[in-house]
């Protein structure tokens, strides 16, 4: 899979990604347990995190996926389900089209996935290193992503954060408390067979 992780940004409009494969994709990204350590229970994902806190939270924008209806999701990845966040289909469409220039795509992402970051789950413990700590989990995510997309013959693209107020316009969050970090393109390959199931 790191031999043949690459970013790809052209999605096939004729054959949008499914809801089973955005759910296989989420879950194997971020699907978190309670893990206990002798200091009490932390979250447990796929990925490591400092100080096992994993501050990280997923956003989908669903743009083009079979099976879901297009708006704005939160992944809540102890009940593996996603939670409708609120339809701002302005916001949202200048969230995916800032994806898509960014990426010079030749069409817009079947899903966008927002990775924010709840920073106060960090700062009480580690305070000035937070930010820095936050940004070296996310290349830890983003590649766990790439992994996972490649591993299901999914089209993936790591962005920065191409349009934070739209986000705060589609979910009210304080950016001072959550705000987004990073951007993930994801969707089916253009000239690909179908790969559902295929990991």
């Amino acid at each position: 899979m790191l031999q043949a992780r690459r970013s790809l940004r052209d999605h096939d409009a004729a054959r949008p990604i499914t809801l089973g494969q955005l759910a296989e994709f989420l879950h194997r990204c971020a699907a978190t347990a309670d893990h206990p350590t002798p200091h009490g229970d932390r979250p447990r994902r796929a990925y490591p995190g400092g100080g096992g806190v994993h501050e990280l939270e997923l956003y989908v924008v669903a743009h083009q996926v079979a099976g879901l209806e297009p708006g704005t999701y939160h992944y809540d990845g102890y009940g593996h389900r996603l939670e409708p966040v609120g339809r701002q289909a302005g916001a949202e469409r200048t969230l995916l089209e800032a994806a898509r220039s960014m990426s010079d795509a030749p069409v817009m992402p079947q899903v966008l996935v927002l990775v924010t970051a709840r920073f106060e789950r960090l700062m009480w413990v580690y305070e000035g290193l937070a930010y820095a700590l936050i940004l070296k989990n996310l290349g830890v995510l983003v590649q766990t992503m790439y992994l996972v997309a490649t591993a299901m013959g999914l089209g993936g693209c790591a962005l920065s954060a191409g349009a934070p107020r739209a986000f705060q316009r589609i979910t009210g969050a304080d950016p001072l408390s959550e705000d987004v970090v990073g951007e993930f393109m994801l969707g089916t390959v253009a000239g690909e067979h179908d790969t559902e199931g295929n990991a």
